[in-house]
């Protein structure tokens, strides 16, 4: 009887805990995503920038 009433307390909240491993990792990836984006937008800006002063 009482590894049931265990077993019942322990898996939601194992489901609960797995669900915010999996977040933190999602938000990981989407955070080193947006980084990438802004690197590569601030090198294409500074690339046109190197081209118009070499260019004058």
């Amino acid at each position: 009887m009482n590894a049931k009433k265990i077993a019942l307390i322990l898996i939601p909240l194992n489901i609960i805990l797995a669900y915010f491993v999996y977040n933190s990792v999602d938000s990981e990836v989407v955070f080193q995503r947006a980084s990438q984006r802004k690197n590569f937008r601030k090198c294409s800006k500074t690339e046109r920038f190197k081209n118009l002063t070499d260019s004058i």
